[in-house]
């Protein structure tokens, strides 16, 4: 059997699963993340400002990947932070949801502020971790979460939750590895 993080052994044992098992964690190709033009340059290629700095948001816009955590977390600091802005990439599974993150953003006035992208994949998904200052995830789980392993290699830190396996980023002094609460990103993102 294979599994991409040591939490999944576990819980295949406690369900007294008894056949070999195989920890190998998802790849990716570095090589990708050799970034030859400058972030400048990228930004002017996808019209974003300069001189501002982005977090980047990259999953699904669905429930499960705790955007709302983000962007409550932005709402409460953005005004104080005025030189970043917020990066959403990822295809809508929730159309309710979706709805309700804009409402919300549109109620503190921050359309300007939170840039929605849509589904990217190869080349222009690797501009957006380019020009890209800060990597979050507030998911609700994670089995691997191959944007986190991407967003390591483009050299961004990471906040992400314990949900996902990834206890690493601590360690290693890679960003914030916190609980799945408010208060915890709200921390990790100031």
């Amino acid at each position: 059997i294979h599994v991409t993080n040591k939490n999944d052994i576990l819980k295949l044992r406690e369900l007294g699963v008894n056949s070999p098992i195989a920890l190998i964690p998802n790849g990716i190709d570095l090589d990708q993340f050799k970034f030859l033009k400058t972030k400048e340059q990228i930004k002017k290629k996808l019209k974003l400002k300069v001189n501002k700095k982005y977090i980047l948001f990259l999953s699904r816009i669905h429930q499960r990947k705790g955007l709302k955590y983000l962007v409550n977390a932005w709402v409460k600091i953005a005004e104080n932070f005025r030189d970043w802005d917020l990066l959403i990439v990822g295809p809508t599974y929730d159309i309710k949801y979706y709805n309700d993150i804009k409402k919300h953003i549109n109620k503190f006035n921050l359309t300007r502020r939170v840039h929605f992208v849509g589904m990217l994949r190869g080349d222009i998904k690797l501009d957006y971790f380019n020009v890209s200052d800060l990597f979050v995830l507030p998911s609700y789980s994670e089995n691997f979460g191959i944007a986190i392993a991407e967003a390591m290699a483009a050299k961004l830190p990471i906040i992400t939750t314990q949900a996902t396996p990834w206890e690493e980023i601590n360690k290693c002094n890679a960003g914030w590895w916190v609980k799945l609460n408010q208060a915890e990103i709200d921390n990790a993102l100031k």
